[in-house]
């Protein structure tokens, strides 16, 4: 009910007189009324993004003196603080061993350096190109969910 009035006090609020405040609802409202065919539909979006500001954030790594070590220093940034490893757990658990899921994590961290080494050690790699890419095709599909936004009311923002 909040954000119903919310979204109508945008319009009766600002709309009342005249100047720069009525050309700017005007404008924001157009925008709202070209993505969205009611009110109902604006609030539910409203909602849907609060709640996304309301989920947890990802890592956030701080470090310093790294002079010299940019060996290390790109590990870390390549692994994503250990989220790649935890995120490939998660979506395949027991379904891949911890052979098979160390080497997809490499893949992702080193994608050429594992290629290289890949192709010595496999005996089809056509089929393992197969399977590779379904696991990380299914990692990203699970990445963009968790990561969901939206085209609606994230366009406008970036348009103001």
């Amino acid at each position: 009910m909040g954000v119903y009035l919310m979204v109508n006090s945008i319009g009766n609020g600002f709309n009342e007189g005249t100047g720069k405040g009525r050309n700017m609802t005007s404008r924001y409202l157009d925008l709202l009324s070209d993505k969205f065919d009611s009110e109902e539909k604006v609030a539910t979006e409203i909602i849907n993004l609060e709640a996304i500001l309301d989920l947890p954030k990802g890592t956030e790594h701080f470090m310093s003196d790294i002079h010299g070590e940019y060996e290390s220093f790109l590990h870390i940034l390549k692994n994503a603080s250990g989220v790649i490893k935890d995120k490939i757990t998660q979506i395949y658990g027991r379904t891949l061993s911890e052979r098979d899921r160390q080497v997809l994590a490499t893949l992702i961290y080193y994608p050429e350096q594992k290629l290289e080494y890949i192709k010595d050690e496999v005996d089809d790699i056509n089929d393992w190109y197969k399977i590779t890419l379904y696991h990380l095709i299914k990692k990203l599909t699970f990445i963009s969910k968790k990561n969901k936004t939206t085209n609606g009311l994230i366009s406008l923002i970036y348009f103001w």
